[in-house]
């Protein structure tokens, strides 16, 4: 669970995965499969803290306008941001999706901004107070803050128990797995979430199994079941699917190009890379279109096709995703 989906410049130095020699884990990128995956925070607000009903006549609009686009989102949410009182039920709400959409797009520098407005107040819904925490929490360990970084994800985890204990909700399960995964605890984590997929195997929720098995999907990479990983990455980019929501899909079938590397079938990767670019650029989400397109590149790199890694990286927006991965950019660069 993705609480809030943070930013993805917030991302954690998670453990890379051992894979092959080429293939590892980068830290934006395995952020990118977390959040992505990682991104179960307006499913914990409607569940969890707000309830199900909407008392203002243009949320189901917007809630479906931010379920299905982040982009859609962000152009539309200040209208309903201004509509109600402020820091009312529903307008904490409607804030969790405008940050749920900040961390999709990469929004990087916004999303720190509106973080810093929150982290010190005290009154705020408790669910909101546990993501600005893991946010907070997830800037500070990418900024170099390890210590300070885990205090607040500690803190998050008391508040996730203490809460999961009123509220039987798999969501605050998935939440809860996330956090131990920013803290390493991937074993543990692993476990969790296994328990959980068998309770609600049979259960149709698009949304739940995304969160579910994208989690899932982390902890097995680093736990090195590959095999596994993939099989969950194609459980993830269905229900993505089933969900409709063009930016998911996008990050779902990246995840799967990935898994595919880990295995080193790099033809069935360039493929899901391809279709990854596809849906991210119909979803307006520059970051995931510039990436798939980068791992593209490094496949025809490690295929030694020199020429099509020329002809790739070419297209590439360097400004959009350099600061995350500079080091294999000028790799690319230079084997031209």
């Amino acid at each position: 669970m993705n609480p809030l989906g943070i930013a993805k410049y917030l991302l954690l130095n998670i453990q890379q995965v051992s894979m092959s020699k080429s293939i590892h884990l980068s830290k934006i990128s395995a952020h990118r499969l977390l959040a992505k995956s990682s991104n179960v925070f307006w499913v914990l607000m409607l569940t969890l803290v707000y309830g199900k009903s909407f008392a203002q006549s243009d949320a189901p609009n917007i809630h479906d306008i931010c379920k299905a686009s982040p982009a859609n989102c962000l152009a539309n949410i200040d209208k309903s941001l201004s509509s109600v009182s402020k820091k009312s039920r529903i307008w904490f709400q409607y804030k969790l999706y405008q940050l749920d959409a900040l961390f999709q797009l990469v929004k990087h520098q916004e999303l720190k901004q509106e973080i810093a407005q929150w982290v010190d107040v005290e009154d705020m819904p408790l669910k909101f107070k546990i993501n600005i925490y893991i946010l907070h929490a997830k800037q500070l360990k990418f900024e170099g803050d390890i210590e300070s970084a885990e205090q607040y994800l500690n803190k998050s985890i008391e508040m996730l128990n203490s809460v999961s204990q009123l509220y039987t909700d798999p969501m605050m399960t998935i939440q809860i797995a996330n956090t131990l995964n920013y803290l390493g605890k991937n074993q543990q984590g692993y476990d969790l979430l296994m328990a959980l997929d068998k309770k609600y195997s049979s259960r149709y929720e698009p949304l739940l199994k995304l969160e579910l098995y994208e989690n899932l999907g982390h902890f097995s990479a680093r736990l090195e079941h590959f095999d596994e990983h993939l099989a969950l990455r194609h459980k993830a980019l269905t229900a993505a699917t089933e969900l409709a929501n063009e930016q998911r899909i996008s990050v779902a079938l990246y995840n799967v190009a990935r898994a595919h590397q880990m295995l080193n079938t790099d033809e069935e990767a360039l493929k899901y890379f391809v279709k990854a670019r596809t849906h991210s650029l119909i979803a307006k989400d520059s970051y995931g279109a510039e990436i798939a397109l980068m791992r593209q590149a490094q496949i025809a790199m490690k295929q030694k096709d020199v020429e099509r890694v020329s002809a790739l990286y070419a297209q590439i927006k360097r400004d959009v995703i350099y600061q995350y991965f500079p080091e294999l950019l000028d790799e690319l660069a230079n084997y031209q």
